[in-house]
């Protein structure tokens, strides 16, 4: 599964730059061996050029109990 995360998320930032957005991408999962259907992960890929930091901290602003 960490490949396809890896894979799409690269896929999305890819994407995203072509339609001329941020090349970021994310993906959002579930990890069974946590047993909290409440909590999630994200996966951030970006282009070369964009820094990842950025949208971190806005998640964090959003959803403190990250």
């Amino acid at each position: 599964m960490k490949k396809f995360r890896s894979e799409f998320g690269n896929q999305f930032e890819e994407e995203s730059k072509n339609l001329k957005l941020r090349g970021v991408g994310a993906v959002v999962y579930r990890v069974p061996e946590l047993r909290d259907e409440t909590k999630l992960k994200i996966s951030l890929r970006s282009v070369e050029e964009e820094n990842t930091t950025t949208v971190v901290v806005v998640i964090k602003t959003q959803a403190p109990s990250c």
